[in-house]
């Protein structure tokens, strides 16, 4: 992975992982696409903005902020 399409995270747990392409994700709660079943994807692109994900369910692809994502 280069290190421009990586973003650092923190589990539980309070030690770092890493989110780039090809990470799995889940999409947070409160998003209105967890709510309507469209939960996982696949990471993209990443942008200085956003994160794009491919979704399972719906095929489409989805940009969020990286705090509503989270490692699947």
């Amino acid at each position: 992975m280069e290190l421009a399409n990586r973003l650092p995270d923190r589990d539980p747990n309070g030690s770092f992982f890493i989110m780039g392409i090809g990470s799995r994700v889940q999409a947070h709660p409160a998003c209105d696409c967890w709510m309507m079943g469209d939960r996982f994807g696949t990471i993209t692109k990443i942008t200085h903005k956003s994160i794009h994900v491919k979704m399972d369910r719906s095929g489409k692809t989805r940009r969020f902020p990286s705090d509503l994502l989270e490692i699947a």
